[in-house]
């Protein structure tokens, strides 16, 4: 059975044990447009959050706030992604907070559709998916 995007995006959330991925997964399912979910992460992942398109990231008290929430994570997210490329981002001037917040979102943006383009459904219980599907 082909699993939706809103099965698969649920599946990833309870496995991932990231709270700033999971966040993500959160605002995807928020869409009222299901079949926009994916195009939406795509296009978080083009533009980034400075382009507008994350509606909970525009202000610098809603940066801010979110930064504070998932401090630990954009750090832990802000270190991997270093050490993958072998060197740190160059971060610009301005609101630190703002531009750490942006950088966690759009990486845990990242990971959800890496996720996505390498879903393999045996990889979940289905076991809870048979018994969904009875009910």
């Amino acid at each position: 059975m082909e699993h939706t995007i809103v099965k698969k995006l649920e599946n990833i959330k309870s496995v991932c044990g990231n709270e700033l991925i999971e966040r993500v997964i959160n605002d995807a399912l928020d869409r009222d447009d299901k079949d926009y979910m994916q195009s939406w992460l795509e296009d978080v992942r083009q533009y980034g959050c400075q382009s507008g398109c994350v509606s909970g990231l525009i202000y610098y008290n809603d940066t801010e706030k979110f930064f504070d929430e998932y401090q630990e994570q954009i750090q832990d997210a802000f270190f991997e992604f270093s050490k993958q490329c072998g060197q740190q981002p160059i971060i610009k001037e301005g609101n630190i907070k703002n531009w750490f917040a942006w950088f966690g979102y759009e990486w845990a943006v990242g990971e959800v559709l890496s996720s996505l383009e390498n879903y393999d459904p045996s990889e979940y219980n289905e076991e809870e998916e048979a018994s969904e599907e009875q009910e």
